[in-house]
Parts: structure tokens; C-alpha cells; sequence
């Protein structure tokens, strides 16, 4: 009786196996088609969004949030209006060796500002100094300052943000702009976590800007502005925040991870301003806002549907990073900001942040702060001292 069994079940599975084989091509075959019909529906929606380009203006404008009318349109400036505001003014900008961040740099500097980039690596921001100086021409850019300058820093891990700060305190200057680009997305190829068991995307946008935040007070001049380039403006979906992935598990998809770490630094953001006493207690102009789409490989590789949809987007509204940093500075200096923090949209327009991210907020806050100040002590012996302008 048992070997009749036995024969029964592998008779079974010598039926199924042989199913399967005779199946796959079909698999195969759907498949293949399935891909097709999805490409001739992307070339159609890019051929008609091409053709349409208010139809993609009007939908981002829907994710948008409500409109903050003391702002309004922030409008781009020109070099020439941009100079007076910026020439002989010191910036420094923390991922500026790539994306926006070059944009603003280079931006900047045409204007006339003293610029500093930051970035991991030497070969790349030896590679940006050369190429904004070489799109800086004097003759074209009369207003353009000598003073272009890397610095070697990292915002992926607390001990890395914190060494950042003492290296740029420790060169004297004192900063009229911050800006902070610096980004990243997840690399489903690699580990998901640093060397501090933090999740990769959420250290920088949120643990390593908030040490560089903190500590402003020791490199800036008084009535510094700040510009934080990431997600601010839109009406982002709360609901795939999930703060377990931040030390305890990895992140299972793309969304999980744009949604946690973009909402983590809005909670940053406002705990700076609720918290910290340099935010609270000084003129400090604060913006928040949005790259748009930009015209970059930078955010390729996230799945077959994600690069889709980005291709469309692009092709229709898409930025050059040199544009959208021009556009970052014009929001940078703008008269219509005011002081405390405020959050201008991908298309120039200021924003009143979402009661959603406002109720999220208020259920997070405490555990971020207790988050972000427990990283701090295991890594940081004691907060940089304050020190008096040059």
C-alpha cells in the first residue's frame, strides 16, 4: 500500500512538472504581450501629454497643497536680479556636486556669491568646480566671484554629519545660504541599512540634515537662510509612512521609502522650529521645497513602472538640473519669504503644509526627536560651541 502511494505521488508530480513545461511558453508569451500593450500605452500617454502639457501641470497642481497666498508665485530671476542679493555672500551647499544641488552652485556662483559644494567624493567635486567654471564665463558672467571650492563631507551617518560640521567650523567661515540637496534612493542591490543600522535613504534626508541643522548656529551669520530641496509641497500619501523601517526592518518597496524618509523630514523640519532654540528664537528664513522633475539618471533603476512613469513626466515637463538649480536660487532669495519655515512646491508656488502631514506630525514627533537625540549621544560628545561672527 505504501508503494502504491509512492508511485501515485510521483506519477503526480511527474504530470505537474510536465504541465509546467508545456505552460511556460505560454507564460512567456502573455507575458511578452503584456510588456507590449504597456509600452504602446506609455509612447500614447507621452504623445499625448507632449501634446497636452497643461493636462500634467493640472495634475501635479491637484497633489498639491493649499495655496499659501502671503507667497504666492515665486518667479524665476534672472542672473543680472539675482546679483544684487547674492554678490559677496557666502554659500554653502551640501550635495552640491550632483543634480540640483550643481544646478544651485552654479547658479550662485554666476550671481556672484563665494560658493562651497560638499560632496563624498573628490573626483566628483573636482569634476563640478572645473565644469562650473567653465559654464561661468566672465565675459557672459561679469558679476561671478573667484571663490569655488569643494569640501570632502558626508551626510549618510551621524559620525559623518557630525565630522562634516567640525570640518566646516573649523575653516572660519560664516555662511549667508545653507543648502541641503543631498538625496538618495534605495539600492535594491546593496544592504539597505549604514554602518549604524539606520536605513539608508532616512539617514540622510533626515538624521544627517538634522546634525547639520542643529549645529548651523556655529557657521552661520546672523539672518541666514536655508534651503531644504526634497519633497516639500505636496500632498504626500501619510499613510505609507511606516516607522519600522527606519532601525527595524527593510523597506519592502519604493513608495514605503520615498513616503518615510520624505515625511521624516518634514518632521525634522518642524521639531527644529518647535525645538531648537537657534530656529526658535532667531529671524532665521527657512524654505522647504520640491527639485520637480528633473532631466537626470540619477533616480533610474526603481522598477519597470516607476522609470515609466518618470520618462513620461520628464518628457513632458522635465527640468535640466541647471534650470531647476536656477530656479532653487531664485526661491532661495526671494522678498516673498518670511521668516520661520516655509514650503514652495515643484512649480514655484508657496504652499501651506497638509492637515494630514500635520496630524502625522503630531503622532511622530515625540518619537522622532527621541530618535534623532539617542543617535546624536552615542555618536556626538558635545554640541559645537557658538561663535561670534567674523
Amino acid at each position: 500500500e505504501i508503494k502504491d502511494r509512492l508511485r501515485r505521488n510521483s506519477r503526480r508530480q511527474d504530470i505537474d512538472h510536465a504541465r509546467k513545461r508545456v505552460d511556460q511558453p505560454k507564460r512567456t508569451r502573455m507575458m511578452s504581450r503584456r510588456r507590449g500593450i504597456m509600452a504602446s500605452v506609455a509612447v500614447a500617454v507621452i504623445a499625448i501629454l507632449t501634446a497636452r502639457p497643461r493636462i500634467l501641470r493640472q495634475i501635479l497642481r491637484l497633489n498639491a497643497g493649499e495655496l499659501d497666498t502671503s507667497i504666492g508665485l515665486v518667479p524665476d530671476l534672472s542672473i543680472d536680479e539675482l546679483s544684487p542679493r547674492v554678490r559677496n555672500k557666502m554659500a554653502l551647499i551640501v550635495g552640491g556636486t550632483r543634480g540640483v544641488g550643481l544646478g544651485t552652485a552654479l547658479a550662485l556662483f554666476r550671481a556672484g556669491a563665494d560658493v562651497t559644494i560638499v560632496g563624498r567624493s573628490e573626483k566628483s567635486g573636482s569634476a563640478a568646480v572645473d565644469w562650473i567654471q567653465r559654464q561661468s564665463d566672465v565675459a557672459k558672467y561679469p558679476h561671478r566671484r573667484a571663490s569655488l571650492t569643494y569640501m570632502k563631507g558626508d551626510i549618510g551617518t551621524v559620525s559623518s554629519s557630525q565630522a562634516l560640521v567640525e570640518t566646516i567650523v573649523s575653516q572660519g567661515g560664516r555662511y549667508d545660504y545653507v543648502i541641503v540637496t543631498a538625496a538618495t534612493f534605495p539600492d535594491w542591490e546593496r544592504p539597505l541599512r549604514n554602518a549604524e543600522g539606520i536605513d539608508k535613504c532616512f539617514a540622510i534626508a533626515v538624521v544627517g540634515r538634522y546634525i547639520v541643522y542643529k549645529n548651523a548656529h556655529s557657521f552661520t551669520m546672523p539672518g541666514a537662510r536655508f534651503l531644504n530641496v526634497l519633497a516639500s509641497g505636496e500632498r504626500l500619501p501619510v499613510d505609507k509612512f511606516d516607522r519600522s523601517i527606519v532601525r527595524d526592518r527593510p523597506s519592502s518597496s519604493l513608495m514605503e521609502s520615498m513616503m518615510t524618509f520624505a515625511c521624516g523630514n518634514e518632521m525634522m523640519m518642524e521639531g527644529l522650529f518647535r525645538r531648537s532654540s537657534y530656529f526658535v528664537d532667531s529671524n532665521v528664513v527657512f524654505v522647504s521645497t520640491h527639485p520637480g522633475l528633473l532631466k537626470t539618471d540619477l533616480h533610474c533603476g526603481q522598477g519597470f513602472w516607476f522609470d515609466i512613469l518618470e520618462t513620461v513626466a520628464v518628457a513632458v515637463l522635465g527640468r535640466t538640473e541647471e534650470d531647476s538649480g536656477h530656479h532653487q536660487a531664485s526661491v532661495l532669495v526671494s522678498d516673498k519669504l518670511r521668516p520661520g519655515l516655509n514650503f514652495v512646491d515643484s512649480l514655484g508656488y508657496g504652499r501651506l503644509r497638509d492637515p494630514n502631514m500635520s496630524d502625522l506630525i503630531e503622532s511622530n514627533l515625540d518619537w522622532l526627536w527621541n530618535l534623532l537625540q539617542s543617535l546624536e549621544a552615542m555618536y556626538v560628545q558635545h554640541e559645537l560651541p557658538r561663535k561670534e561672527p567674523h
